[in-house]
């Protein structure tokens, strides 16, 4: 009798030993794909904005320029405003006339790195992401 009692509490103590090791893996895995798909997003918000600016700049605007901290593309009595706010790059399109106000309108993506500098009509965007990568567009305006 004693010694089924020792057999069922090695089986039970197995048991509990296999779903805690079990457990702790699952736990183990979520942090690592956690992980894993928060880089993937960083990499992938960085190469999205850096294509959408260079699809920008290849569409033959006028003039270019940088407006209150924003790169400024004039074409055709309009202008598009590219900017960012708290970690997200917006665009704004309308008429060239109005005035342009830096707050929220059409979200691009998440990236909270974004600078726009010019030196004799070379212009160098810098976009970075929350992790420190950084990607680096030049683009020479038209004579």
């Amino acid at each position: 009798m004693k010694k089924r009692s020792w057999q069922d509490f090695f089986i039970f103590t197995l048991y509990g030993l296999f779903v805690l090791f079990s457990l702790i893996l699952v736990l183990l895995g979520t942090r690592v794909y956690g992980t894993i798909t928060s880089q993937d997003e960083a990499s992938n918000n960085l190469r999205t904005a850096y294509l959408y600016i260079q699809n920008k700049l290849r569409n033959g605007y006028e003039d270019i320029q940088i407006e209150n901290g924003a790169l400024c593309l004039q074409y055709d009595g309009y202008s598009t405003y590219i900017y960012e706010i708290d970690g997200t790059l917006y665009e704004w399109s309308a008429l060239s006339e109005l005035p342009f106000e830096k707050k929220p309108q059409e979200k691009i993506v998440s990236l909270p790195g974004f600078i726009v500098e010019e030196e004799n009509g070379r212009f160098e965007i810098i976009l970075r992401n929350r992790e420190g990568k950084e990607q680096r567009l030049v683009h020479q305006r038209k004579e």
